[in-house]
């Protein structure tokens, strides 16, 4: 009977435990934290852009001068079409840049979410068809209706290219930035001159003495500054539009016409004419960007 009571009594205790160990709390390791956003706008990418350049005509400035027997005096030229011309024309070419974005503002995980600071570099080059081409006929000496001279200017700009920095603040799929930086371009000026006196050359030969037609193709170098929005339209695929002002400085060119007469003794006339030219543009252009993608700012 004893051992019956033993057993019955062991049963029970074993039972009570096991239900015990059921009713405890289990504890179990949590789960890794979420892995951060990918970085959209991180990374290297490189595109191709194309859009419109025009120069802003402002404070340019030309000045003519009949010159007889050592003595200058300025001409007035009616109809002068040399000064404050603007032009127009098309440029495309590529960029590549590279993106860093501040932690905490990875701008957003796909295509929505956090904004934050972004900061890059950005290369560009284009070709450029603006051409501007200007020349006027005149009275060379009121005193002398046969006297006439002509000035011819052409200026061409035919590449420009920058090297910039970006400042910008990207949220989700959008991007808005300003841009500012080192800016460079092929530009070419010619300024050319002729005289012709109808009177004495008529009558006598004229020898050409003082021809100096100013001709310079050059690179010339300058700054630009620009805002612009870009929007991440697809995965890795950018679509911009932006807006850049270039300034090159300016150029100054003389451009003489001489001729020596035998008709009275030997004396020297013609023409000179001194032209300024500013080397500034407006560009407006939309482009395409490919990101490959890469680490933040500080490891990201």
């Amino acid at each position: 009977m004893k051992k019956i009571l033993l057993a019955l009594s062991a049963l029970a205790i074993g039972t009570a435990a096991a239900s015990a160990a059921d009713l405890a709390p289990k504890y179990t390791k949590a789960p890794p934290p979420p892995p951060p956003p990918p970085c959209i706008w991180c990374g290297f990418y490189i595109g191709l852009n194309g859009g419109w350049v025009g120069t802003t005509g402002g404070n340019n400035s030309f000045a003519a001068s009949s010159f007889e027997s050592g003595v200058t005096t300025p001409i007035f030229i009616f109809g002068n079409n040399f000064n404050n011309q603007n032009t127009s024309g098309g440029f495309g070419g590529g960029q590549i840049g590279y993106n860093w974005v501040f932690p905490g503002g990875m701008g957003g995980a796909g295509y929505g979410g956090a904004s934050g600071w972004l900061v890059g570099v950005e290369a560009d080059i284009q070709g450029a068809s603006l051409h501007r081409s200007s020349n006027t006929l005149f009275l060379a000496n009121t005193d002398e209706p046969g006297e006439t001279a002509t000035f011819t200017a052409d200026t061409r700009l035919n590449w420009i290219g920058t090297l910039r920095g970006r400042l910008g603040w990207a949220t989700g799929p959008v991007l808005f930035y300003g841009t500012g930086g080192l800016a460079f371009g092929g530009v070419k000026n010619n300024l050319l001159a002729t005289f012709n006196d109808g009177n004495d050359c008529a009558f006598t030969s004229c020898a050409v003495v003082g021809l100096n037609n100013f001709n310079n193709d050059n690179t010339r170098w300058g700054w630009v500054a620009g805002v612009g929005i870009e929007w991440m339209f697809a995965p890795n695929w950018s679509l911009k539009g932006e807006y850049q002002y270039i300034d090159l400085g300016s150029v100054t060119q003389t451009s003489t016409a001489l001729v020596e007469t035998q008709l009275i003794g030997s004396e020297i006339e013609g023409v000179i004419g001194t032209r300024r030219v500013n080397e500034r543009f407006n560009t407006v252009r939309i482009g395409v960007n490919y990101h490959f993608g890469g680490p933040g700012y500080g490891g990201y």
